[in-house]
This record gives C-alpha cells, sequence and structure tokens, in this order.
C-alpha cells in the first residue's frame, strides 16, 4: 500500500481484496469481544483489553515454553471470554 497526501493507493485487485479481507476478520473478532464482556468489563474498551494481555509473557528455554504469572486483571479476561488459561505442565512447561 502507498500513501500520497492522505490518499492511499494499492497495487492490485488483489492486495485490496486481502486487505478487506483482514479488516472484515478484525471488526468480526472484535464485535465478538464485545458482545462477550461482562458487565464489569464494559468500563474497558477494546484496545485497553489488549493492551492488558500484552503483559502476560512466556519465554522459551531448551526444555520447551515457561509461562510466567498470569495477572488476576488477565484470568478475568479469559474467563470472561471463556478462553481456558494455558496449563502448567511439570516444571512450568504449557501446552
Amino acid at each position: 500500500m502507498v500513501q500520497y497526501g492522505g490518499i492511499q493507493y494499492v497495487h492490485s485487485r488483489e492486495a485490496a481484496e486481502g486487505i478487506l479481507f483482514v479488516q472484515f476478520i478484525a471488526l468480526s473478532i472484535r464485535k465478538y469481544m464485545r458482545q462477550r464482556m461482562n458487565k464489569e468489563m464494559q468500563a474497558l474498551d477494546i484496545p485497553k483489553i489488549l493492551k492488558r494481555l500484552r503483559s502476560m509473557n512466556a519465554t522459551q528455554l531448551r526444555s520447551g515454553w515457561y509461562i510466567n504469572e498470569i495477572p488476576k486483571e488477565c484470568r478475568d479476561i479469559y474467563e470472561a471470554f471463556g478462553i481456558q488459561l494455558p496449563v502448567k505442565e511439570n516444571r512450568g512447561r504449557f501446552r
């Protein structure tokens, strides 16, 4: 995508269709998230929720991936969206 004076151009029809497809998927995910938010989370907007989820960290070592402590806010968000938390296996590995 090229931008000239505030107007964006794409190089091909396929590129334009790709951009529209990605925007459609992003809008669908945003709508799903908004519908699943409980009353406590209504005060938050989607960018704030995503920012809080970015605080989760995982580290890769030779023996596998290790997840750090999951903050309570992140656990609440996972629970609100019905997503299972990463399961810790032996020595902190998760799947």
